[in-house]
């Protein structure tokens, strides 16, 4: 899919980085990378840095018991492709969506910026997601 993730943990403790290498090992969308030389000692221990190509950077230095679920919420974007893995969320794990249909029109793409907020505002309470019909 067009969003792209990348964890990226600071830290040299052991059980952090066991416990990111077991998140790694369970997702099959995002890449995780351990920082080390001098690459280490530019963030503080515990923090783990996600770059992504659809929105600002997002920092992680919480309770890693949580990691797991931070970097599901946030290793996609506010308004969703409609694709096989959005699908999936809607209607393998019957999760609530907002389908907005995107027709290309000026009209449309201020409607857009609407639901892109709305989607940030209730990020992970319910799915906004996109079809783009250009007409």
């Amino acid at each position: 899919s067009s969003d792209s993730v990348e964890a990226v943990l600071f830290s040299s403790d052991a059980s952090q980085i066991e416990s990111f290498q077991n998140l790694a090992r369970a997702d099959d969308y995002n890449k995780y990378y351990i920082a080390t030389g001098d690459f280490l000692n530019t963030q503080p221990s515990g923090v783990v840095r996600l770059l992504r190509n659809f929105d600002e950077e997002a920092t992680f230095n919480g309770d890693f018991a949580e990691l797991g679920a931070w970097i599901a919420k946030n290793s996609r974007p506010a308004v969703l492709p409609f694709d096989q893995r959005t699908i999936q969320s809607i209607f393998g794990e019957a999760k609530q969506a907002f389908i907005f249909i995107n027709t290309g029109s000026a009209e449309a793409e201020a409607v857009r910026d609407a639901v892109v907020a709305q989607a940030k505002a209730h990020k992970g309470a319910l799915i906004f997601t996109e079809i783009t019909v250009l007409i």
